[in-house]
């Protein structure tokens, strides 16, 4: 994938490079900003990318709870600080959580994703 500077996605100063791969920008275009400098991080390593507006549904398809972005396949969800209290309700139902308030929490997204790739 050939990288473009993330002005050209968020109006940001270029502090790093995305992948012009239009799926990642569409990605990054619909996440809110609380995690849009996280995403650009993730964006660039070689993960699946997430469902943004994720709502978790039980097997009667009733939604428990709503992540601004989520990694179905691995049970991985990130929350904003306003999602934040929905935190049990995803643990409760076998999902990893990260909320992006906390620092660091795309890096922690990027060692469970390829984790999860390497077996």
């Amino acid at each position: 994938l050939k990288p473009v500077q993330a002005a050209s996605v968020s109006g940001d100063s270029p502090s790093s490079d995305v992948p012009a791969d239009a799926a990642w920008l569409r990605v990054l275009g619909e996440a809110v900003a609380e995690v849009t400098a996280g995403l650009r991080a993730i964006a660039s390593a070689s993960v699946p990318l997430p469902e943004v507006g994720y709502e978790g549904a039980d097997e009667r398809g009733k939604v428990f709870a709503e992540a601004e972005l989520a990694w179905p396949d691995q049970k991985l969800v990130v929350l904003t600080s306003t999602q934040d209290d929905q935190a049990a309700d995803w643990r409760s139902k076998g999902w990893a959580v990260l909320l992006s308030s906390t620092e660091g929490w795309a890096d922690e997204v990027l060692a469970a994703l390829k984790k999860e790739i390497q077996g």
